[in-house]
């Protein structure tokens, strides 16, 4: 949206983003399991491993609130933001000390993963290989530098190193907390970073797009057609 106002291409702009995500979520698993081993736990069908009824009902009651209630605080990704905060609530008040079945963390990474392939529907072969080419090299440099920072941090801080890569990662906010949450990451602190981080970027992204065209007119105008 910000990139349309400003007279950009808005379906190169959305076609980048949702490469970038898709590019994250496949290459961040695969980097865990060769460089540590990591391996994906079994899925549990039995209802004897899910939480008691009562913590059931109070992460149900997240879930179904929070996407209104972040609506009404125009809250970024309010899909997400909602239920977790009121679910991050609940954990610190004491309530609950449980998380969500192992089956439903399952079925939401595959809903994910559906709703990301659909975004690819009707795009000409030409224009998405142009610009896989743009969002491959982009999402290779911004993986670099995050796992960079994520080891500075981890040796600073003594904070997971994994949990550090999906917290600096450039994917999305639900995809990159489900995978902390498959790994056993500690997903409040991911998720925390992605939030403040879609802010940021929702606030200063307009002025600083300003700013640039006046220090440097010409070079960010969008070629005529």
């Amino acid at each position: 949206m910000i990139g349309g106002a400003e007279g950009g291409d808005e379906k190169r702009l959305s076609l980048l983003h949702a490469l970038r995500i898709v590019l994250v979520v496949i290459i961040l698993p695969f980097w865990f399991r060769f460089t540590t081993g990591y391996v994906s736990p079994s899925i549990s069908l039995s209802f004897a491993s899910w939480p008691a009824p009562f913590d059931l009902f109070l992460l149900a009651i997240c879930a179904l609130c929070g996407y209104p209630c972040a609506r009404l605080c125009r809250l970024p990704a309010p899909q997400l933001t909602g239920s977790m905060l009121l679910s991050a609530s609940i954990h610190l008040a004491g309530l609950t000390q449980s998380g969500p079945p192992d089956l439903l963390v399952a079925i939401a990474q595959t809903i994910i993963g559906a709703s990301l392939g659909a975004r690819f529907r009707n795009t000409p072969t030409q224009f998405f290989g142009r610009t896989f080419v743009m969002a491959f090299g982009l999402t290779l440099l911004m993986l670099a530098i995050c796992l960079v920072v994520a080891w500075v941090v981890h040796s600073l801080t003594g904070i997971s190193f994994a949990s550090a890569v999906l917290a600096f990662a450039p994917g999305g906010l639900a995809e990159m907390s489900l995978i902390a949450l498959y790994l056993g990451g500690d997903t409040a602190y991911v998720a925390a970073h992605h939030i403040v981080r879609i802010t940021m970027v929702v606030l200063l992204v307009p002025p600083s797009y300003k700013l640039l065209k006046r220090l440097f007119p010409g070079w960010l105008e969008s070629p005529k057609p």
